[in-house]
């Protein structure tokens, strides 16, 4: 889905086109270049702090009203929301260990 802002061959074009390029406005300059892309993307820390914060955002949903208001008194003494103290802690303590499973395997 386009989402430029003006006919593209305009001095007016701004957005990006797809996921291939991106008409930009600079100071004195227009520019249409490729989608920028960090080039560590998707490294094994950045997955790993990503698998943190999806499992903190989902403790905190698990929460009943009565448990998240628990976190009242710190969020207060830290000028915190409720959200930002208990996502905090969440990330202090990180990701719990996974399961452990005893399996046996049998030939019968």
């Amino acid at each position: 889905m386009t989402k430029v802002s003006a006919p593209l061959f305009s001095f007016g074009a701004q957005g990006s086109l797809g996921h291939t390029i991106t008409y930009r406005k600079r100071p004195g300059s227009h520019q249409v270049i490729s989608i920028p892309t960090h080039p560590d993307a998707g490294t094994s820390p950045q997955l790993d702090q990503r698998d943190l914060f999806l499992w903190a955002v989902a403790s905190w949903n698990a929460l009943s009203p009565a448990e998240k208001e628990t976190y009242r008194p710190l969020a207060a003494r830290h000028g915190r929301t409720l959200y930002q103290e208990a996502m905090s802690q969440f990330l202090e303590a990180g990701l719990p260990p996974p399961p452990s499973y005893d399996l046996t395997i049998t030939n019968d």
